[in-house]
């Protein structure tokens, strides 16, 4: 069967080419997979730093906020707080 086959592809020749292209195959694989799982962690890491930058941003906000609103509270108790003082000492 095959005498032809036989005498151009030894059982050598056909075990080391099976073999390169399971590593070949195996090595694509665990690339694939190490890229996949790399781009999901640099998501994930650019998300949370992300949400952290917006937490910050909204307390800095919000800050500035209730400060504002603690001035507009002082004028309205006190409205001749905006008159230009005199030159009386204490």
């Amino acid at each position: 069967m095959g005498g032809i086959y036989n005498r151009f592809v030894s059982i050598r020749r056909n075990i080391l080419v099976n073999f390169i292209l399971v590593v070949a195959l195996v090595a694509s694989v665990l690339l694939f997979l190490q890229y996949h799982f790399s781009e999901k962690i640099a998501l994930k890491a650019t998300k949370a730093i992300f949400m952290q930058i917006t937490r910050k941003i909204t307390d800095h906000l919000e800050d500035n906020d209730r400060f504002v609103r603690m001035l507009l509270t002082q004028m309205q108790l006190y409205p001749d707080i905006t008159a230009e003082p005199t030159g009386e000492k204490l």
